[in-house]
């Protein structure tokens, strides 16, 4: 579509000059650039090929403006369209200023062409369109160089598509089973899903009556390790579930062919043998984590010095259902029960004995003792070779990812307040602390 520009304005600077012929060599305009044909019979005269690309003419008789393209001349006086640029030229009072204004659908755009006296450090325009009559290019000849500006013309924009609808929601339906649960079951057939909810509440923490029982404020329940036949009080924390003893199962391994056990019993002092029955047993991290594949192969290959990447849950020596904590786990677990600054005293179990957290008269003016506030019950089992009940250390499946020999655990400390989480090589003994999946 043709920009339509109107030369009005310009009419008043060509009547000054009066054409001494038809030719057009004869009259120039100095302050349009523009060469002025008195009659527009004689324009398929005048000469318009790759060599005057550019160039325009003032057609005095048509009151019209023409460039040629390179094969004819062409008009810029075009029919008015409603995605077209409609133009304009005026110049200012002492007519040094030439400014071509443009309005587009995104607004005005104006252009000023400076002249000079007989054309000296002037400019030189023409105006060109590419093949679709999209894009007008305006090209200033100065001493400078070319420089040239781009009137684009717009076009109406499509419709856009209406949105789909959102698919209805499954219709959901309560029921209630009169035994301290709601079962909410949504969907039909196939697609039908529930959600048990359960009405009892312990403390602030709903739960379920028929396994779990509330004692002051804390809900604590049953584990069965179907491997043993070992039975662990578990305890809910928050949205986890924990066992609230340590982990007792008898792991065997072989040695110059024979049996051996691969972990020992914690509690155990210098002089004296461990209990497993109060302390649980103490593991290796590669024993904990199950390197052996006997009972998953989350962490199959893993080890001291060795580098392996762990997916998922690990389940290592825990029952069927439960795994290692990871480092997550137990930053999880110490963030609801107060923060690291506080998690050690919550954690610990209250009091002090020589079972839970030893207290020698001497040796710990500034012992700290447990408020076991959630029912973990930690205690200090030691590390297998001393520290019984001054430190319980438990492992996480997470490894270490500057050292080959170390992973993570969490310790609690008879001297201090404080839970922390940190490295420690793996060929350590500690005790593991198994939460459900």
């Amino acid at each position: 579509m043709k920009n339509s520009i109107q030369l009005a304005a310009l009419i008043g600077a060509v009547s000054m000059f009066s054409a001494c012929s038809d030719d057009v060599t004869e009259v120039y305009n100095s302050q349009t650039g523009m060469s002025v044909l008195e009659k527009g019979e004689k324009l398929s005269k005048q000469t318009c090929d790759e060599n005057n690309v550019g160039e325009m003419l003032y057609v005095t008789d048509e009151s019209a403006a023409y460039f040629c393209n390179g094969e004819k001349w062409e008009t810029l006086k075009g029919e008015d369209g409603k995605n077209g640029n409609s133009c304009s030229v005026k110049q200012n009072k002492d007519k040094s200023v030439t400014t071509i204004t443009c309005e587009t659908e995104d607004g005005k755009v104006s252009y000023d062409v400076k002249d000079g006296k007989n054309g000296t450090n002037g400019y030189s325009c023409s105006a060109k369109q590419n093949k679709n009559k999209t894009i007008t290019t305006i090209t200033c000849e100065t001493e400078d160089g070319k420089v040239s500006y781009e009137v684009k013309n717009g076009e109406d924009g499509n419709d856009g598509n209406d949105g789909n609808d959102g698919n209805d929601g499954d219709d959901c339906r309560v029921k209630d089973n009169g035994d301290g649960t709601v079962v909410v079951v949504c969907g039909d057939g196939e697609g039908e899903s529930s959600a048990k909810i359960f009405k009892a509440m312990c403390g602030k923490t709903p739960y379920d009556p028929e396994n779990y029982e509330c004692v002051n404020g804390i809900v604590y329940g049953l584990l069965e390790d179907d491997r043993e036949g070992s039975i662990y009080k578990t305890v809910i924390i928050g949205s986890q579930e924990w066992m609230a003893e340590n982990l007792n199962y008898s792991v065997m391994g072989m040695k110059d062919h024979d049996r051996i056990e691969l972990s020992k019993c914690g509690g155990s002092r210098a002089a004296e043998a461990g209990d497993c029955d109060i302390y649980g047993r103490l593991y290796t991290w590669s024993v904990a984590v199950d390197t052996m594949e006997i009972f998953s192969e989350n962490a199959a290959g893993c080890g001291f010095g060795t580098e392996c990447k762990i997916k998922g849950n690990v389940r290592g020596v825990c029952p069927e259902g439960w795994h290692i904590p990871s480092k997550s786990d137990w930053e999880t677990l110490i963030e609801f029960v107060g923060g690291s600054e506080e998690a050690g005293k919550n954690l610990k179990l209250e009091g002090s004995s020589l079972t839970s957290w030893y207290k020698p008269a001497q040796e710990a003016p500034d012992f700290k003792e447990g408020s076991d506030l959630y029912g973990f019950g930690g205690i200090g089992a030691g590390s297998g070779n001393g520290n019984v009940g001054q430190m319980g250390e438990f492992w996480a499946a997470t490894q270490d990812d500057d050292s080959k020999e170390k992973a993570y655990h969490m310790y609690l400390s008879f001297f201090s307040d404080q839970a922390v989480v940190s490295t420690e090589k793996k060929d350590s003994y500690k005790s593991v602390r198994c939460v459900k999946d």
